[in-house]
This record gives C-alpha cells, structure tokens and sequence, in this order.
C-alpha cells in the first residue's frame, strides 16, 4: 500500500502573524507528523485538509459515529463495523466529511490486516485525510497529544488576551488616549477597526497595519452600525462581505448609547479575540462618557466668557478663554443669535474653530468674523436654525451688537430664517405690528375709545396735523373747541398726556393696530 511523504508543519504558517500562530490548535499535519506516534498517510485529503485544525480526538466503531461528533474532530476506528459483509466504505465516509470531521485514523492489526482498500478509495473519493495507526499505538496516545496541544493553544491565547489587554490599557494612558486604543487594538489583531457615533459617523478609521475597505464594504458597515445604533440598546451582530468578516458592538449604556464599534478582516473573532474587543467596547465607553462630561464643562465655561464678553468684560473674557484655549477674532466681528432647529443639541458646535459658539440660556451665540458667521449660519439653516446678525462692530460694542442681534432673531421666519440688523430699518411701524403680541400691546392703549369712531377719527386727524387743532378741526368739519374737548376727553380715557412726543407715538401706533383689526 503507497503511502504519502508529509511536508513540514511550519510551511503551513506562510502569511499568518505571530499571535494567531502561537496560538493555533493542532492541525491534521501535525498530529501525522508526531514522530513518536508512527503514523502513516494512506491518503491526503482534498487541497489543504491536512491543513486544517483540530479540536479533540475520538474513536468509535460504531457504523454511524456522527451524532456524536463535532466539525474539526479526528475520528480513530479500529474497523469492527466494516466486518459484516457488504460494502458499506463510501457510505461511512460520506457521512463523516458531511459532518466536518477533519481526518480518519484506523487502527490495524485488531480486525483486519491492514487498512482495507474499500476505506482508502473511499477516502481518496471524498477527499478525507485517512492515516493508519500501529497496532502498539494506543488510540489513547493519539487523544492526549491533541488534548495536550488544544490545552497549550487555549493557553496560549488566554496568555496572548492578557498581553492585548495589558497593551491596549498602557495605550489609553497616553495624552491621545482613544486614537492609541484604537491603534493598538488593532495592531493586536491585525485587523481593521472602525469607530462610529451615536449618529453613526465615522469618528476613526481602519488602521495602518489592517486591510483596506472598499467604499462599498464602508458604506454596508456604516448602515449596519446606524441600524445597531437606532435600536437604543447594546447589541451586536455580524456580518460576511465577500469573504469581509465584521463585528460590530454598541457602546455605552441602553439608550445611552455613545457609538459603535467594527472590527473588520477576512476572518471570524475567536473567543479570546472577542474577549479583547469587549475590554476595548468599556475602555471605549469610558473615554467617550469623560469626554463628553469634559466637553460639557468646556461648553459651560465658555458660556461664562461669552456671557462676560456680552456684559462689556472683554478682560476677563479673554484670559478664561485663553485658559481653554481659544480667543475671539481679532477687528471686527459680528455677533449672530440662533434659535436652533430640531436637531441640534447643547452639546453641538459650529464647524469653524474660529467662530466662538456658546449655549446663553437656550439660545446660541456666535461670535466671530463676518466671513466666519456667515459659513457657520449657512451650516445652521441646514438643520432648520433662524438666526439674527449683529451689524459689524468691535470688542467694546458687543452688548450692543447682541441686542441688535437679538432684535434681528425676532424677525426671523421659516421663509426669512437669516435676518441682518441693517435690515430692520427698512421694515417701518407695520412690520413691527406683525411680530407675535404686538397688535394687540398696542390696540390696549385705545381700548377705553375703541368704540367710539369719533374719538378715534378726531385722535386721527389731529395726530396727522401733528396736534394742530385748526387744521384738523377744517379736515374734520367741526369746531376747534369741539376737537380740543374731544382731545381732552381721550387723554383722560387713556391715561396719556398728549402733549408728549412719547405720548403722541404711543397714541399713533396704537391706531395703526386697531385700524388692522
């Protein structure tokens, strides 16, 4: 009977790194080519099946072992269900490659002499790895070399996850803690790793040392990652993308969650890797929880200088911001107020670093150049902000530039969302009117003559005539002293002495709304 010579183990290892290959349970080719076992290769297997690894092994004569066998395991028989007549060979071993089990050791000397050559066609057939055992070889001996070198791989990895685990914890201490964590995470698994936030965008690419990602594989993970991320819980799940694998898992708590993370690579996590990826989802968790506690209090700490800035205390808002780290633009500046649209947050800022962007109250406030605010409110009307803007102006005038941006918000519409102070100057006393409450503050003032259309004709006429009695006395067709005791009757019902150029005004645009009702 020919049996086949057995290249060496380690040509198997060609491409694969250090960690996985120290870490690797036994293959087929290495059980084989124990020495001390003396077992001879009646066949190879298909391409690579002597590669393939092994998980335990078993021995059983029954004619069908496979309810009790796992994928990976080697099975050794000494042949006694082939002792009835009849040829039952390519049967047997078509059940044991449709289960995955990774070789077939048969014992001779027991039952028969030799293998029999029905079991070596079969194999050969179905591309099953089949060795023969000596008849002094214990089945035994055979279990424990797979048992010990299992035992020595899973210890190896558990060694190798705390190595990771120690290396990525060294990593999160540096100044640049998430970006080292990430990096050494996947340089531990020569993988790729993504991380996304809690909106589902890319914060943080593949590594250097993983493999590169198609934009369309990016765009399958990014949808993943958002679908993972709407749900509000922590989950994960995994994906195969052309021969791609990718694990995802959320972070942060239950509809607290803070983001995603991918791994990405062309093969599945083990348990020691997932134990990794798991160490680095908390680690990940935690900085991103502090970052954005820090983000917040940076957030506060701004609005008190913006605040002081806005009062007219450019010293002191100056030196707080030094301390964060920003300033506000040299010349002059304007100052835009938002009302924010439906998705923006308090923990939102405008894109440019350049525009100083605080949260006063429940508003925004930007200051910065007029090139700068402009870019920044483009931004915000996007996501559905109205926002008004100060004229240009210098440190010392911005309480004044924030109240005329205040007044330029209040004239923002969802048709008109960007209004300029400059603007409203055009708009006269009807514009004003239109603004919510307005009309009817001002109707209030006429109220106790409201139904009385002489009096309201006669204010009307004498106003125009700018309080000249005469002239609106002709216009009116009555006598002087009548418009005169008209007048005095309405001052008295008004409260108002219309001898007062504050008085008269109140008087006129208080007619302008009650004539528009």
């Amino acid at each position: 009977m020919d049996t086949l010579s057995i290249k060496p183990a380690q040509d198997r290892h060609h491409g694969i790194s250090g960690s996985r290959l120290l870490s690797m349970h036994p293959t087929v080719r290495a059980l084989v080519g124990e020495a001390s076992l003396r077992l001879t290769v009646l066949d190879g297997g298909a391409d690579g099946a002597l590669d393939a690894e092994v998980s335990w092994a078993h021995s059983s004569d029954l004619s069908d072992p496979t309810p009790f066998l796992d994928p990976g395991q080697v099975l050794l028989t000494t042949g006694t269900q082939f002792a009835a007549e009849g040829d039952h060979h390519d049967a047997y071993v078509e059940r044991l490659t449709a289960r995955g089990v990774a070789a077939l050791g048969f014992g001779t000397e027991v039952v028969t002499a030799g293998t029999p050559e029905a079991l070596v066609r079969a194999c050969a057939t179905r591309g099953l790895p089949l060795f023969e055992v000596p008849y002094d070889v214990p089945f035994i001996a055979i279990a424990r070399f797979v048992a010990d070198r299992v035992a020595a791989a899973e210890h190896a990895r558990d060694a190798w996850a705390l190595g990771a685990m120690r290396s990525i914890s060294f990593a999160a201490l540096r100044p640049e803690g998430l970006d080292a964590t990430l990096a050494e995470l996947a340089r531990q698994l020569d993988l790729s790793v993504l991380l996304f936030d809690a909106s589902g965008a890319v914060t943080h690419g593949e590594s250097e040392g993983g493999p590169a990602l198609a934009a369309s594989h990016r765009s399958d993970i990014g949808a993943e990652a958002a679908r993972l991320l709407r749900r509000g819980q922590r989950s994960s799940s995994t994906m195969h993308l052309d021969g791609t694998t990718v694990t995802l898992q959320t972070i942060g708590r239950r509809s607290e969650l803070r983001g995603a993370l991918a791994v990405v690579g062309e093969r599945d996590l083990d348990a020691s890797d997932q134990t990794v990826v798991t160490s680095v989802v908390a680690l990940v968790g935690v900085a991103l929880e502090q970052g954005r506690i820090l983000s917040r209090a940076r957030s506060a700490v701004r609005s008190a200088a913006v605040r002081a800035l806005l009062d007219g205390r450019a010293d002191l808002a100056a030196a707080v911001l030094a301390e964060l780290g920003e300033r506000v633009a040299e010349g002059e500046v304007i100052v835009a107020r938002v009302q924010p649209g439906d998705g923006t947050t308090a923990d939102s800022r405008a894109a440019n670093a350049a525009v100083l962007d605080a949260w006063i109250d429940d508003g925004r406030v930007l200051i910065g150049t007029p090139q700068r605010i402009r870019a920044a409110a483009g931004a915000l009307v996007h996501d559905g902000a109205r926002i008004g803007v100060s004229a240009p102006t210098r440190l010392p005038d911005l309480p004044r530039a924030h109240r005329e941006a205040g007044a330029a918000l209040a004239a923002a519409t969802a048709a008109s969302p960007v209004v300029h102070a400059g603007e409203l100057g055009s708009r006269g006393v009807d514009w004003l009117l239109e603004r919510p409450g307005s009309r009817d503050i001002a109707a209030a003032v006429l109220r106790p003559i409201a139904h009385d259309a002489a009096l309201l004709a006669s204010l009307e006429a004498w106003l125009e005539a700018n309080g000249q009695t005469d002239p609106a006395a002709r216009r009116l067709g009555v006598h002087r002293h009548t418009l005169r005791a008209r007048i005095s009757t309405i001052e008295q019902l008004i409260g108002r002495d219309l001898s007062s150029f504050a008085a008269r005004t109140e008087a006129w645009i208080a007619l302008r709304a009650t004539a528009e009702d």
